[in-house]
Formats: structure tokens, C-alpha cells, sequence
């Protein structure tokens, strides 16, 4: 039996094991907040060559609209948005896989179960150590988070990288 999966990664089917997928569900805070959380659900998808989806970039915001500020501070406009995030995958492996709230960040086991998992990601790292999780990928995130940026935005970026004396990026 073993090798042969059924449809929700137990033995006996034949179709094969789904990968475990990682999601970050950010929270309805500011932009720092929601890119540490970003942050961390990047790092384990990267060092476990697991896809990673996020929600939450443009939940709106009550206070900005009450406050008559000009801008709603919803920032799915300024992210290139990722093809693969799928509702329907993320909510079948939902209903039949196992759900991992908040994982160390490091490496899973090689021996770990990854099929239909899927390692959720929402907490705001604590205020002790906001960097603790992600402080030696630095470069990783930044790479990353500039991928994602919008080529209108990218551009605006390394603009005001220039004029103020930093190194500005290419546009992708």
C-alpha cells in the first residue's frame, strides 16, 4: 500500500500527495504589522519550497474613512498579484488536510508530513523581538517584497531611492 494515496493523502488511492501550501492571513493592522507577518510565512514557504498564498492586503480600514484621511491605506493595489492563490484549492485543502497554526519558522523534518497541510500564518511577531524569525533572510524578504511590487510603483521607488541618495532597483 504504501505509495498509493487516496484524495486526501491516506493510503489506498493512487492519486499522488498534494503539497502543503502556506497561507498568511494578515492582520487588520498597519503595513509594518502586516509585513512581519508577510515576512514569516515567506521565510517557512521559501526554506520549505512550499507555495505560499496571502490574504489580506486589502482589507479596508474604518479609522483613515472617519478620520477624512485621502487615503484608505488598502495595499493590494501596490501588490503584483499572484495567479495561483486559489479559493477553491485553499479551501480544499482546508477541509481535508490538517491545519498548522502559527509553526516555528525553520525547516520542516524530512520525514514531516506536508500533503494538504496547510501552515497558517497570522500572529504579530511579539514586541520582544519583531526581527526574531526573519532576522538572517533580510535579503531574501527584500528581494521578494520588491518582486511583488506593481512596475508603476517599483518605478516610483527607485526614484525617490535615487534622489535621496540610496541604490535604486531595477524595475521587473
Amino acid at each position: 500500500m504504501q505509495g498509493k494515496l487516496n484524495r486526501v493523502g491516506m493510503p489506498g488511492c493512487g492519486l499522488p500527495l498534494m503539497p502543503g501550501r502556506v497561507l498568511a492571513v494578515l492582520p487588520n493592522a498597519g503595513l509594518a504589522n502586516k509585513l512581519f507577518v508577510w515576512a514569516k510565512a515567506e521565510v517557512f514557504a521559501m526554506l520549505n519550497d512550499i507555495p505560499n498564498d496571502t490574504i489580506g492586503w486589502t482589507w479596508p480600514k474604518i479609522g483613515p474613512l472617519l478620520r477624512g484621511e485621502g487615503s484608505l491605506r488598502m495595499y493590494g493595489r501596490y501588490i503584483r498579484s499572484r495567479k495561483r492563490a486559489s479559493l477553491v484549492g485553499l479551501a480544499t485543502d482546508f477541509f481535508t488536510g490538517g491545519i498548522v497554526i502559527e509553526p516555528e519558522v525553520g525547516r520542516l523534518p524530512s520525514r514531516s508530513p506536508r500533503g494538504s497541510r496547510i501552515y497558517v500564518f497570522k500572529d504579530i511577531p511579539s514586541w520582544r523581538d519583531y526581527f526574531g524569525d526573519i532576522r538572517n533572510h533580510r535579503d531574501s524578504i527584500r528581494d521578494r517584497l520588491l518582486a511583488m511590487i506593481r512596475d508603476q510603483y517599483q518605478r516610483e521607488l527607485n526614484t525617490l531611492a535615487g534622489a535621496s541618495g540610496g541604490r535604486p532597483r531595477p524595475a521587473r
